[in-house]
């Protein structure tokens, strides 16, 4: 997943640990909420503007919500494939 596709996408908001620039304050309680992913900072492109459901902003780390979506999106034949894989190392 490329960078730019994320704006539009919801997130599920999640706790990370911040940097010197961004710290993860307002967002806790947020923290398991839906949010929409507006933009990617021009200036600081490794963080992005995410708009909550009651109207207000803030700022995610960009890397993070990539993951995140990517996490999201794996199909189900992902997922069965790595349960498979930790079935087969737990009872060898």
């Amino acid at each position: 997943m490329k960078k730019e596709d994320i704006v539009g996408r919801q997130i599920v908001c999640f706790k990370f640990k911040g940097d010197s620039v961004l710290s993860y304050s307002t967002q806790a309680r947020y923290e398991g909420k839906l949010a929409t992913v507006r933009s990617i900072h021009e200036g600081q492109p490794k963080y992005s503007m995410v708009e909550y459901e009651d109207g207000n902003t803030d700022y995610y780390p960009t890397d993070m919500i990539v993951e995140h979506l990517e996490y999201e999106d794996r199909s189900v034949d992902d997922v069965i494939k790595e349960l498979h894989g930790l079935f087969r190392k737990i009872y060898a």
